[in-house]
């Protein structure tokens, strides 16, 4: 199988170079295809990862190569921990302390994407003059009702799934524009390439613009089709005392066939493509230069640091590499920039947008951007408390402050594998030089800045019935609200009231909490604050 796969690969490289040498780079892309692959990072590529040794297993990916060498490659893409607060980011430019997704939805009642948020489809569809049709195909895992890729999301099609997890990659519930069908069994990443295939042909002439979310390589680990990757002698039925690294190898090799699959049907020379990835490996799988305590979920450099790769229509030369320092909620002013839509009289006026567009970086063009420092968030009930926090990176340097009280800073230039935090433990700012402290509190002050608490909202209505006090307040995205109370309007000892708090989202832009209420008479306030 090897030897097969090399004559493809091969042939594969040249016929790719060959259509993007000869593509008009530079001209402005008549569509564009954004693939975000799912759950794996660096260590998993050779584009990135230069480790040799016995444990360390890089899986073919000739079409994603492919992209790099006649592309530009980022070395220094961030995201977070984990898949739907990375999803969100791009999806809104907003960071997740605004939109409010923190970590993976896996819970009843965990934040979701509100309706209020305005999306790149939205845009799309603010610019008809620009004439894009738009879909999402594959993994959406940015709220949980089966409508929502449409309602929430603003996407002409949807096809694919809700939420993160199969049971099997070959019984899966697919949704298709608000309905779903229970039971597929095709191959998830194969079913999906083909209805991005098939969407796209059906477009036409018309300019398109395709958000492809295959679920590869994400657990469980279930052996793809043989004939996809090159790992033949793994049993489908997988023993537990077999290593799950294989299967998870094998599932990016099959990923980068059915990738391969889906850009036979593009035409390069004016369509863009963009690929990466949605967080860092898990910790089962990852290998050097990381380990499990660099891994998803955390906020480590093997945690957030992804691949991105621009190529096809839109960049000025090739086999380049940037070390510009990347955050995944750019992709949303820049893919929308390339697309034609004037974000100064698009947006509206009553979000607060993080994105930074690096269309110039892409251009081959000098890139200055007013924001130099990028953010990293960790939060929500499925991650533990220990790993709740915030990281901030400039271009040198990053801090980490977890919830908990840890805080560690690296200087990334020569520790690129955070082993030596320049604070110490305890951490004390006397380890540090003049300059490294100007740049610590650089960052320090920058997290304080974006975490900033609102004003106490103002309540709008209120009203008691069985038992329970009912407050309405006015919603800001990306706000966490508490109801707070004291047994005396002349108290100042407000206690919050953690116990049956329910947070009630609805279509006229307010919060509606319910807490019980004692028999005694009590004095409520509701409470706002940033992450």
């Amino acid at each position: 199988m090897r030897t097969h796969l090399l004559r493809w690969t091969i042939g594969w490289v040249l016929a790719a170079f060959l259509i993007l040498v000869n593509a008009s780079a530079a001209a402005a892309p008549k569509n564009i295809l954004f693939v975000l692959a799912d759950d794996f990072g660096l260590d998993t590529l050779s584009l990135f990862n230069t480790n040799t040794g016995p444990d360390i297993d890089l899986p073919a990916t000739p079409t994603i190569n492919a992209l790099a060498q006649n592309g530009v490659l980022f070395r220094n893409c961030y995201t977070f921990p984990s898949c739907s607060p990375t999803r969100a980011s791009i999806l809104t430019g907003r960071y997740g302390f605004r939109n409010g997704v923190g970590a993976a939805i896996g819970f009843v009642g965990d934040p979701v994407l509100s309706p209020r948020e305005f999306t790149i489809a939205k845009a799309l569809s603010a610019n008809p003059q620009l004439g894009f049709r738009h879909a999402h195909i594959g993994k959406w895992h940015c709220s949980t009702n089966a409508i929502d890729p449409n309602f929430i999301g603003g996407w002409n099609h949807f096809a694919g799934f809700i939420g993160a997890e199969h049971e099997s990659h070959y019984d899966w519930a697919k949704t298709v524009n608000g309905v779903t069908t229970p039971h597929v069994t095709n191959w998830a990443t194969t079913e999906i390439a083909t209805d991005a295939i098939n969407w796209i042909n059906a477009q036409g002439t018309n300019r398109w613009f395709l958000w492809f979310a295959p679920k590869s390589a994400h657990s469980p680990y279930d052996k793809p089709p043989n004939e996809l990757h090159s790992y033949d002698n793994l049993p489908f039925n997988r023993p537990a005392i077999v290593p799950e690294k294989p299967y998870f190898h094998a599932a990016i090799e099959a990923l980068d066939t059915e990738l391969r699959r889906v850009l036979t049907n593009v035409n390069l020379a004016e369509t863009m493509v963009v690929f990466m990835t949605d967080n860092g490996t898990p910790g089962e799988v990852i290998q050097g230069p990381y380990d499990t305590n660099h891994c998803k979920g955390s906020l480590t450099e093997g945690g957030t640091r992804v691949p991105l790769i621009f190529a096809g229509a839109g960049i000025v030369g090739t086999n380049r590499t940037s070390d510009a320092v990347i955050h995944a909620v750019d992709l949303f002013a820049t893919l929308l920039e390339f697309a034609g839509v004037n974000l100064a009289t698009t947006l509206p006026t009553n979000l607060v947008f993080d994105s930074r567009s690096f269309a110039n970086v892409v251009r081959n063009e000098p890139w200055n951007p007013a924001e130099n420092v990028i953010l990293m968030e960790n939060f929500g009930t499925i991650i533990p408390a220990q790993y709740w926090g915030v990281a901030a990176r400039g271009q040198r340097y990053k801090v980490v402050k977890l919830d908990n009280g840890r805080e560690e800073f690296y200087d990334l230039q020569t520790d690129p594998f955070e082993t030596n935090s320049l604070l110490g433990m305890p951490p004390n700012l006397n380890n540090l030089t003049a300059t490294q402290r100007v740049v610590y509190a650089g960052l320090t002050n920058r997290l304080a800045q974006w975490h900033n608490p609102p004003i106490a909202p103002t309540i709008t209505r209120w009203e008691t019935q069985l038992g329970a006090l009912t407050l309405t307040v006015p919603e800001q995205l990306g706000i966490a609200y508490e109801v707070a109370r004291v047994n005396s309007v002349e108290a100042t000892n407000w206690t919050t009231v953690t116990t049956f708090v329910r947070e009630v989202r609805t279509n006229i832009a307010e919060i509606t909490l319910s807490v019980p209420v004692p028999a005694a008479i009590r004095f409520y306030r509701v409470t706002a604050a940033g992450r």
